[in-house]
């Protein structure tokens, strides 16, 4: 299936959701389809939609590129098995992405306003690309202007690998709370939807908070702590 291009307005909006899917996560495979179906379902009524473009990776082992797609189209099946190959999963999305965006300006004339959003629940085991590959291929979404932000989820990844890696900004995720951040992913997607500038580490600053969500990253910690309801305005 072709990438979707048919953008209903001058500015286009993209979204790159990858998804851990290795083993480890089973517990978590009834709210991880729920919420997929839950992000897919909330943006079929949104009045912007013919402005965004969605695509959901999932990898383990391998990974499977979803095409980009409008939210009524995206894929929301979701399967747990294998073992975490996260670097080779950010070289391939990182890359998949990259192309999108040169296909939407080659077309469209115009540059897409993309969030890159990664969660994982593990790091790397049996990975067939290096650590300093994946910095590199972070390092240049960054350049180009991509939102990348890094969701670690559970126990087993710490809270500042993604930093690590060089991702803008990362939003640790408690077990049990994918339903949470699948609220907070929609509603910060629309408010970037809204906007002619890519929200950067504030992108998940203000949605709709929650007790299981408090973790974020020292920059989006500093927004959260500024009192300005205004702050989209602003921007």
């Amino acid at each position: 299936m072709a990438n979707f291009m048919d953008f209903s307005t001058s500015q286009p909006y993209v979204y790159e959701l990858v998804v851990d899917t290795s083993g480890s996560m089973g517990p978590e495979v009834d709210d991880m389809r729920r919420g997929l179906i839950k992000y897919k379902k909330d943006f079929e009524s949104f009045p912007q939609k013919g402005s965004i473009a969605i695509a959901v990776s999932k990898f383990s082992n391998d990974i499977k590129l979803g095409d980009f797609n409008v939210a009524n189209r995206i894929d929301t099946s979701y399967e747990a098995y294998g073992a975490t190959a996260l670097y080779y999963a950010i070289n391939k999305s990182a890359k998949h992405l990259e192309n999108y965006i040169t296909e939407i300006i080659t077309q469209n004339k115009v540059v897409p306003i993309c969030t890159y959003v990664l969660l994982s629940d593990a790091e790397p085991c049996k990975d067939k690309m290096s650590r300093s590959s994946a910095e590199t291929s972070i390092k240049k979404l960054n350049d180009i202007g991509v939102n990348t932000i890094f969701v670690p989820f559970g126990k087993a990844i710490s809270s500042d690998f993604g930093e690590r890696l060089g991702f803008k900004s990362t939003k640790k995720q408690d077990s049990g709370t994918l339903i949470e951040f699948f609220d907070e992913l929609i509603q910060s997607s629309k408010k970037q939807s809204q906007s002619r500038k890519s929200l950067g580490s504030a992108f998940f600053s203000k949605a709709k908070a929650n007790p299981n969500t408090k973790e974020y990253s020292q920059v989006t910690g500093q927004v959260l702590d500024d009192d300005d309801d205004d702050w989209l305005n602003s921007i």
